[in-house]
């Protein structure tokens, strides 16, 4: 993850060591009010009555438990045995039907992959997809070539959609891969969401720190590029509009006075990418695990505080997207900083690596994403190292003010 307040507590207390005093107060750049909210992107599709699906367990009075498939009515429509394990790979709601891509480990190790939907009805996923999802790797399908995976999806039409390091893929529960939409960079990250109506967006970083956007059929620059030591898992959400553009939502961290939530539009018809940031805070940590979907004002962003353990909106009504408010130039320091302070045994650089673990959230949830940036780091000395050293004292004295 990216580094926390404790970062910045490390930065003053150097600064405190070397007699720099005088800390400015809290920044925070919020023109469309954010409010604390106990909501999620799941809200948007059980407001329209959108079915659901899922895995859950059923215990006897011996405490002995077992993996079942439910839908939202309660109903199982699959039971399984007590040593038999139950993965989700992927799922989908729409507005009269819900998938689920499993993956099943029964007790004789061997591996099935299947689609079900939330009437029961169930189809076997092709041993390619079998493979990947029992060994890890790149994901092999006939002639294509085996990019690594990045996310899938399920389409109304009951195919897969994969998402890879060079494109999106889709593929039937056979392994024909019917349609390819190549990329015009090899993506390190993305995600794959759907509405309500069918329709597709993804949202990928490609290894330049570029952040693209499709609506399934074309790729489209977003105009947002993310900083080299940012975050990447569980920092992207999309949503598609019905003119065919595509909105995105990101959690940008450049350095610790220059972090928020970025919102974005591209596509057909728009000369331009459109968007900015919505909300950046020198004191809160706001964008993770983010979503966005329609409100009859606008868009809705959702994302998580984690500084305070909370999940956070904002509403941007869809005619100020096109003309974003800006912040006040030098409000957020650019510079992205490779240097983090310490004080108490002298001033050195530090080794670590920070992993971005982002929790699911509702019933069973678990980790869902998991980003190790290795941060380099060497002891002090020589001289380029120093006027580093100094320059980014420096920018942090500009970042709070003194």
């Amino acid at each position: 993850m990216a580094p926390r307040p404790r970062l910045i507590a490390g930065a003053v207390g150097f600064l405190a060591l070397m007699g720099v005093t005088g800390m400015a107060g809290a920044v925070e750049f919020d023109p469309f009010r954010s409010q604390a909210v106990d909501r999620d992107r799941g809200d948007y599709f059980a407001e329209a009555g959108a079915p659901t699906l899922g895995i859950d367990s059923k215990c006897n009075d011996e405490d002995e438990c077992w993996p079942v498939i439910r839908n939202g009515q309660g109903e199982v429509l699959r039971e399984y045995g007590t040593e038999d394990v139950a993965l989700t790979l992927a799922g989908a709601r729409y507005r009269d039907r819900a998938y689920l891509l499993a993956k099943l480990l029964p007790e004789d190790d061997s591996t099935r992959v299947f689609l079900i939907d939330n009437t029961g009805d169930a189809t076997s996923v092709d041993t390619a997809f079998t493979r990947h999802f029992d060994q890890g790797g790149p994901l092999s399908l006939g002639d294509s070539d085996t990019p690594a995976l990045r996310d899938l999806n399920v389409t109304p039409e009951e195919n897969l959609l994969a998402l890879t390091a060079e494109g999106l893929l889709t593929i039937t529960p056979a392994g024909e891969v019917t349609d390819r939409r190549p990329t015009p960079a090899t993506l390190t990250h993305g995600r794959i969401q759907n509405d309500l109506d069918g329709r597709q967006a993804v949202i990928g970083v490609d290894t330049n720190n570029e952040v693209w956007l499709s609506n399934g059929q074309q790729w489209h620059r977003s105009g947002v590029r993310l900083a080299e030591r940012g975050d990447r898992a569980g920092v992207l959400a999309a949503h598609p509009a019905p003119d065919g553009t595509t909105l995105g939502v990101v959690y940008r961290y450049v350095n610790p006075f220059h972090k928020g939530l970025y919102v974005m539009r591209a596509g057909p018809g728009l000369e331009r990418p459109q968007g900015g940031p919505v909300l950046l805070s020198t004191e809160r940590n706001v964008g993770f695990d983010p979503a966005i979907h329609p409100t009859d004002k606008g868009y809705m962003l959702l994302a998580t505080d984690s500084s305070n353990d909370q999940r956070i909106q904002v509403e941007v009504p869809k005619d100020r997207l096109g003309n974003l408010p800006r912040p006040e130039a030098g409000s957020f320091p650019d510079k992205e900083w490779w240097t983090t302070f310490w004080a108490g045994g002298g001033v050195q650089y530090l080794g670590w690596q920070a992993n971005s673990r982002v929790k699911a959230r509702g019933h069973g949830a678990g980790t869902r994403g998991d980003n190790p940036l290795d941060l380099l780091f060497s002891s002090l000395g020589g001289e380029t190292l120093l006027e580093d050293l100094r320059a980014e004292v420096a920018e942090l004295q500009r970042a709070v003010g003194i």
